[in-house]
């Protein structure tokens, strides 16, 4: 929102390439096209746009510089994809284990089978 305080990107991350989507300003130089889905809109509305010209390496965290400043950019590259969520703050979130059952989560399993055959996964006998 064009209210909030980003100075903290220049201050902690002055290296870095920063595209600050002002989600509820249409007239700002970037903005959505509307202001639908949080910062998912953001996200989409950068990687369309610049889909041709795209850095190497993106990290599209709106606030969690500590994990931006911890990142390994060779291990970016030699795997191709972190996970920055998974450091003691704000941590690795759980909301979905798909292979665990629980009463108050049934939808989980689904994740499970959604996973196999979004990913083409055959299990491999021995």
């Amino acid at each position: 929102m064009s209210y909030e305080n980003v100075s903290w990107l220049s201050e902690e991350l002055p290296d870095w390439q920063h595209a600050i989507y002002h989600m509820d300003d249409p007239n700002a130089e970037l903005h959505p096209p509307s202001n639908k889905g949080r910062e998912a809109m953001a996200y989409l509305t950068y990687l369309i746009d610049h889909y041709d010209v795209l850095p190497e390496i993106n990290a599209e965290d709106y606030d969690n510089v500590i994990s931006a400043q911890s990142l390994q950019l060779n291990h970016v590259q030699q795997h191709g994809y972190v996970n920055m969520r998974c450091i003691a703050v704000p941590g690795c979130p759980d909301e979905i284990q798909p292979f665990r059952v629980h009463p108050d989560r049934p939808y989980e399993v689904a994740f499970g089978e959604a996973y196999k055959y979004m990913f083409q996964f055959q299990e491999h006998k021995s």
